[in-house]
């Protein structure tokens, strides 16, 4: 039997046990060790070079900013980041629905982590949203397709594997899913508003312009240390201040300090952070580790290769191309963690679009539009059941139907232009840091 054919077979395999909830971790440490085993490849050689690969400095970055995240959510920093927000946009119909956009949005911006995001926003926005007057499968639908923009806005822990993986600029990677980020803000927010006029929402009183300038200065002066979090971490990183694990440190211990300032965090809440952060840290470097093993016997095996025939002798057009990339990334996206699949994109699919003579931080741009849509794709769509548990364990079915709209008019649209318009994704990158 040809290695092609018995790689094949192993990720049948892989894919069933995945579909029927055996954790990724476990699925591809089981795929590799038969691919090993199988295929007679070394051991001894193997996993020692794969953990070399998790002790290096830029992962060091992935416990930092998950530390960070955690840390702010703990601290009840969301509350301050929405009020403000809020005075913006709140009093327009539907405009409470707007706030949870642009409130992931930017506390994507502090943590790129779209669980902190989920917890962070939306413990408080349930609660508000259903008080206006939207039904609660709606607020949990709108909230589990909104954090999913944390990822996107810069940083993002994703974009930080695949830079790395990938040997390319982290820092550009961040500015390659701003684009899509903003589209899917202005999308998520047009579709709100529509989605809000068939419900008998209780609006804000209207109030003076001066009245509003005065209430804009008291949040703004409540949230200003939750603001100059991302002015730390970007202005950082983009200023060359800092490396992207750097900004990750000082802006962790910008976020005890700032929590502490308002009286959110404890040292109680303080030692559980660093319980969670270890937790997921663990949880993360476990899948890495199986995946890079599975992804290096891809390599070895020239599977890229093989992609890249595949691709050709289907079309020489480059979009009809990055269409197919596309449908493979939302495959992958439907049965995989964000984590899981950024390592296997970048490692599969890099070599592939570089011989096709796609830009790099373009596939980056279409890596996250597409493994975005499938956190909330079932089967897997691990932000639609965090959403469902935030909400009081709620059954999906209560809320799929909501989501649906948001993935059909504001996911795929934006998939759609990232894949067509280059410049979405490889604009600010070349602009700031001149790559690309």
């Amino acid at each position: 039997m040809s290695s092609l054919a018995v790689i094949l077979i192993v990720f049948v395999i892989i894919v069933i046990a995945m579909l029927v909830r055996v954790p990724v971790a476990f699925a591809f440490g089981f795929g590799s060790i038969i691919m090993l085993l199988w295929l007679d490849m070394d051991l001894d050689w193997v996993i020692p070079l794969t953990y070399s690969v998790l002790l290096s400095f830029p992962l060091l970055a992935i416990p930092l900013f998950s530390f960070l995240g955690i840390t702010m959510e703990y601290a009840g920093i969301g509350k301050r980041l929405i009020d403000f927000v809020n005075v913006l946009v709140g009093r327009l119909r539907g405009g409470l629905g707007v706030v949870t956009v642009v409130s992931c949005g930017i506390f994507g911006a502090i943590s790129g982590s779209a669980a902190s995001a989920i917890y962070a926003i939306g413990t408080l926005m349930l609660r508000r949203l259903e008080e206006e007057g939207y039904p609660l499968g709606y607020a949990t639908g709108l909230i589990a397709c909104s954090a999913m923009l944390a990822l996107f806005i810069p940083p993002s822990m994703d974009m930080i594997i695949f830079g790395f993986i990938g040997r390319i600029s982290i820092a550009a990677c961040f500015l390659a899913t701003a684009g899509p980020g903003i589209l899917l803000i202005i999308f998520y927010s047009i579709i709100n508003i529509i989605m809000s006029r068939k419900f008998p929402l209780r609006m804000l009183p209207k109030v003076s312009t001066g009245q509003m300038a005065k209430e804009l200065a008291h949040t703004g002066k409540q949230s200003f240390l939750v603001f100059l979090m991302p002015i730390i971490i970007l202005g950082g990183i983009y200023g060359g201040l800092f490396t992207p694990t750097e900004a990750a440190g000082v802006a962790a211990a910008v976020a005890i300090v700032v929590g502490f300032i308002y009286r959110g965090l404890t040292f109680t809440k303080l030692a559980r952070a660093t319980m969670s952060t270890a937790i997921i840290t663990g949880a993360i470097m476990t899948v890495g580790f199986f995946m890079l093993i599975a992804s290096r016997i891809l390599v070895w095996e020239y599977v890229a290769n093989i992609l890249v025939e595949v691709f050709l002798g289907v079309s020489e057009n480059v979009v009809i191309q990055l269409l197919m990339i596309d449908l493979l990334l939302i495959f992958i996206g439907m049965i995989m963690d964000d984590t899981s699949a950024t390592i296997l994109c970048a490692i599969l699919l890099l070599p592939v679009t570089d011989v096709l003579g796609v830009n790099p931080y373009h596939v980056a741009g279409l890596v996250m539009a597409n493994l975005g849509l499938g956190l909330v794709t079932p089967p897997v769509a691990p932000l639609l059941y965090m959403a469902g548990q935030v909400a009081g364990n709620i059954p999906i079915s209560k809320y799929l139907g909501y989501a649906v709209p948001f993935m059909l008019f504001g996911n795929l649209p934006v998939i759609l232009i990232v894949t067509l318009v280059p410049e979405v994704s490889t604009f600010l990158p070349k602009l700031v840091l001149g790559v690309g």
